[in-house]
């Protein structure tokens, strides 16, 4: 059975859906993301396998997913932070940090969460077939590998980041 994308005007509105497979570079989808960070400011960071149809190999923020017909942005991301790494979160736990339109091969809006966690990597488990490796990295430390090596990143997360340090106060 196909899975179904809201798409959305240039206002965030849905307007339709269309199956995932058969949406187009000008169709607007809803994709949002996690940023899980220790009390000591080291951030989960995510390495997307290849067979990922954007930005596959790439590094991200821990958790992230196409919103799915019927879903807000919020059970999106509590539903791919299960998934995707086997963390369990209730909405009270995370924060929404930034909302945006973004265009790089395709167009999306997109919603970023904050949370914090003092959970060790192991207790991470990551989904095979969506996530390739599971790391924590000190925050300065990634900053500076952001803006030496943005190519090793999907293409949103050197605005993301900038958004995000500014929305936390980093």
């Amino acid at each position: 059975m196909p899975t179904f994308l809201p798409i959305v005007n240039e206002r965030d509105e849905v307007i339709g859906a269309k199956a995932k497979e058969v949406c187009g570079p000008d169709d607007i989808t809803r994709v949002s993301g996690l940023f899980l960070y220790t009390p000591k400011h080291e951030v989960l960071i995510a390495k997307r396998v290849m067979t990922k149809q954007h930005d596959p190999g790439k590094w991200s923020y821990g958790v992230a997913g196409t919103v799915e017909e019927g879903e807000t942005y919020l059970s999106n991301i509590l539903k791919e932070a299960e998934e995707e790494i086997g963390l369990v979160l209730k909405s009270e736990d995370v924060r929404e940090v930034y909302h945006g339109y973004f265009e790089t091969s395709h167009k999306f809006f997109y919603t970023q969460y904050a949370a914090e966690t003092d959970l060790p990597i192991t207790a991470f488990r990551r989904q095979i077939d969506e996530v390739d490796e599971l790391r924590f990295v000190p925050a300065e430390e990634l900053w500076r590998w952001i803006e030496e090596r943005p190519e090793d990143f999907v293409h949103s997360m050197p605005r993301v980041s900038a958004l995000l340090w500014q929305g936390l106060g980093w």
